[in-house]
């Protein structure tokens, strides 16, 4: 089953130049998202699926968009075949275990069986301390090894990527990455494909490291690194190139198709990156604004270079989920933080993390749907900005039912309320400053930085 988020959305903010931000898409998208949802309409919303576990859950994998898997402590393995309403236990790998471990199993990815394989099909799973991954055909019935060449090669695991395969030389890349014992970054590159055969690298560089992520294109594979470096691989076999992006740390990569790739960094600031050249070099995303979020972003997905969605932590505390569309970037808050996300072509997202949350974005089937891919259909002017006495509310969505309106100041204390159901705000009595005006639905907000001048 599944119920409606009781999250908060916020409106990002350019605090350093002032900029307003895009609240004319946000008011749309709590309309469409949370309170007009029917399947006529096709109104996308975010919805919180009860998986039946408080487990924290380390990753996820879907073989469409109604049909995935969830991995995470304590053996944490379960499956779902309806988008997420209902989960079923499966079978816990009992192999290949490092004592100690405590059933934490931190990767699920699955090999499709690739021409020429080496390795049988079927899903892998990683534990965070492990001798080896585990191989099941079968959803848990039984397991194989995977076993790594040197079995104290990783003492922290971080993930499993079944890699495509590459340029139609039936290689797949079947990586599992993370921390050496020695505390670098390191990570099992297991090349399956006619002359297939194991490859191990571990990173030389300064304590402590950790592999963070991995992705693909079709010219590069792409390590995120704890130490600030993209490790780049341009071929089978290729020496790395390494790039720099930031001292605090690469904390997430991904291929978003047509050579674009996106990076994070652990800074809290200006901590997105992007690459238009299939990862020859990177730059600041200037649509990722700097938010009072301070997120660090774990995972994301794309299905387009402007269409995906990222999950993360905001402020160290809770979660939020990032989504990015033609317009620039939104954020939206969740209970808990959030360690993986997923997007399909056709609009429907999962994002999942700490103490059992996993939440979908998208109607349930049968219904049709075009999820995120439909969040922006109205638009909402906030003008002028900055002001000097009146602002002014167009084009708000009728079906929005809205319980308060109020400015505030940056320290968070209300400065004036006004009716909810006026579009004409009068601020000729507010004092010079920056404000944000906010916009409270139902437990949820939106809210706009403003300028009274």
């Amino acid at each position: 089953m599944a119920e409606n988020v009781q999250g908060k959305l916020f409106c990002t903010f350019d605090f350093w130049s002032l900029k307003p931000c895009a609240m004319k898409y946000l008011v749309s998208t709590l309309a469409s998202l949370v309170f007009v949802f029917s399947a006529s309409a096709q109104s996308a919303q975010w919805v919180k699926l009860n998986t039946g576990t408080t487990k924290d859950i380390y990753d996820i994998h879907f073989l469409s968009p109604d049909t995935g898997y969830i991995v995470g402590e304590d053996y944490l393995f379960k499956k779902t075949t309806d988008g997420g309403q209902t989960w079923k236990d499966l079978p816990t790998p009992t192999i290949n275990e490092k004592p100690g471990n405590g059933g934490d199993i931190m990767g699920i990815d699955y090999h499709g069986g690739y021409r020429w394989s080496h390795l049988d099909s079927g899903l892998f799973l990683a534990w965070r301390e492990g001798y080896g991954g585990m191989i099941t055909e079968d959803e848990g019935a039984s397991y194989i090894h995977f076993a790594y060449d040197d079995s104290n090669m990783f003492c922290s695991i971080r993930g499993f990527r079944a890699l495509d395969e590459h340029g139609g030389n039936g290689y797949v890349n079947l990586i599992t990455y993370g921390e050496s014992c020695g505390g670098n970054g390191v990570y099992y590159n297991y090349y399956n494909g006619p002359f297939g055969f194991p490859y191990a690298d571990s990173t030389p560089t300064a304590q402590p490291n950790v592999i963070t992520s991995v992705d693909r294109d079709s010219f590069i594979t792409i390590f995120g690194h704890s130490d600030g470096y993209l490790r780049k691989e341009r071929w089978v076999t290729a020496p790395l190139d390494s790039l720099y992006l930031d001292s605090t740390g690469i904390t997430a990569v991904h291929a978003a198709g047509n050579g674009t790739w996106y990076a994070a960094t652990n800074s809290g600031l200006n901590n997105m990156y992007r690459s238009d050249d299939s990862g020859s070099t990177f730059y600041q995303d200037p649509s990722f604004p700097q938010t009072f979020h301070y997120p660090q972003i774990n995972d994301m997905s794309f299905v387009e270079p402007e269409l995906g969605i990222a999950a993360g932590i905001s402020n160290g505390r809770n979660g939020v989920i990032m989504i990015r569309d033609s317009s620039g970037w939104f954020f939206l808050t969740a209970e808990q933080p959030l360690n993986k996300a997923k997007l399909f072509d056709n609009g429907v997202g999962y994002v999942a993390g700490e103490n059992g949350l996993m939440m979908r974005t998208g109607a349930f089937p049968p219904a049709d749907t075009l999820g995120i891919r439909e969040l922006h259909l109205n638009q909402l002017s906030v003008y002028p900005n900055p002001v000097e006495s009146t602002f002014y509310l167009e084009n708000l969505n009728p079906d929005l039912e809205i319980h308060a309106l109020q400015l505030v100041q940056m320290t968070g204390s209300v400065v004036k309320s006004f009716d909810p159901s006026e579009s004409e705000l009068d601020v000729s009595d507010v004092p010079q400053g920056v404000y944000f005006l906010v916009l409270n639905s139902g437990g949820y907000r939106v809210s706009h930085k403003v300028v009274k001048r």
